[in-house]
């Protein structure tokens, strides 16, 4: 009878980028690789007193529920491989059996939406709203951002209660038009609350932008919301990937170096209406989502949209979308 490898798997469900990790590492599973996968999708599930009875028949963990500080003090004593994805924590960092530890580009994240603000043409005011809990992405996010702006006028507030209602008061006095960059997407659905409160329109004179393009948040917040894909499905593939090498056989990978890059940025109407160019690459992208597995090529999509290759790579760009062949792979 075929043997398969046991594996805790324990994911917070709450947030779109948690269920994109997870499609990851069932993707990966796919692959025809044999695991028999215990799941846990809250906190509470995952203790320190789940670590220890699961240790003695789990052939490997696979973490991302960073919140979980008991659970993990518990994981730096299993001898099983460990995979944890935004965990880097000292209870982790002192394993000394096989460890990989993900991580995120925050700061990539905020330098591409400055980037994105600044190729729209000029804005008077550049704002950065943190997270409630002014968690250290946050701050990584904010800082890529700020760095990226390269002087422009920018200030930040953060996600909580009293730090909205400073931003919203800022909003009166400040130079119009506004941007506004949201340490991710729930911050940036109260951002346009906030705008909506004092009068001022969106995108005209608050462009607002999140990250995580959770869809279910963004296509139907009021102005559907533009938000950053980050590659949350391959980091959860790597994750898998890795923790498989782990545990075919004697291995110490140890590392902190793999970090998860911004894909590309959703572009919907809080930022700015809709252009022709952005109605091009739609179009290519629902053709590419149809035929992907059908051996299609850049060209071929072009020929399809009845445009040259040269100006559909240029639309690509100038909506951060990616390449094209990156969206079809």
């Amino acid at each position: 009878m075929k043997r398969f490898l046991k594996v805790l798997c324990a994911v917070k469900m709450t947030h779109a980028a948690a269920r994109q990790k997870l499609r990851g590492v069932y993707r990966y599973v796919a692959e025809g690789h044999d695991w028999d996968i215990r799941l846990i999708r809250e906190e509470h599930g995952l203790t320190g007193k789940t670590i220890r009875q699961a240790a003695a028949d789990t052939d490997g963990f696979l973490i991302s529920i960073p919140s979980a500080t008991e659970a993990l003090s518990a994981l730096s004593r299993v001898r099983a491989p460990v995979a944890a994805i935004e965990c880097d924590h000292p209870f982790l960092a002192r394993r000394k059996h096989p460890t990989v530890l993900l991580g995120t580009d925050n700061a990539a994240i905020g330098r591409m939406a400055a980037t994105y603000f600044h190729s729209l043409g000029r804005f008077g005011s550049f704002a950065f709203i943190h997270d409630a809990s002014r968690s250290y992405w946050s701050e990584d996010r904010r800082k890529g951002f700020f760095s990226a702006l390269k002087g422009d006028r920018a200030v930040e507030f953060a996600g909580t209660a009293q730090g909205l209602r400073s931003f919203e008061r800022w909003l009166a006095h400040a130079p119009h038009p506004i941007a506004a960059f949201c340490a991710w997407d729930t911050t940036a659905i109260d951002v346009l609350t906030r705008v909506r409160h004092v009068g001022l329109s969106v995108p005209e004179q608050v462009s607002v932008m999140g990250v995580d393009d959770d869809e279910c948040l963004c296509d139907t917040a009021n102005p559907p919301l533009t938000s950053i894909r980050v590659n949350r499905e391959q980091q959860g593939y790597d994750a898998a990937a890795m923790l498989g090498r782990m545990m075919e056989g004697p291995c110490r990978i140890k590392t902190r170096q793999i970090l998860c890059k911004p894909l590309r940025i959703v572009e919907r109407k809080s930022t700015r209406s809709l252009t022709p160019a952005r109605f091009l690459v739609d179009r290519a992208l629902l053709f590419i989502a149809s035929h992907a597995c059908e051996g299609i090529t850049p060209n071929s999509v072009a020929l399809e949209l009845g445009v040259s290759r040269r100006l559909l790579d240029l639309r690509f760009r100038d909506l951060h979308a990616g390449t094209i062949q990156d969206n079809i792979t």
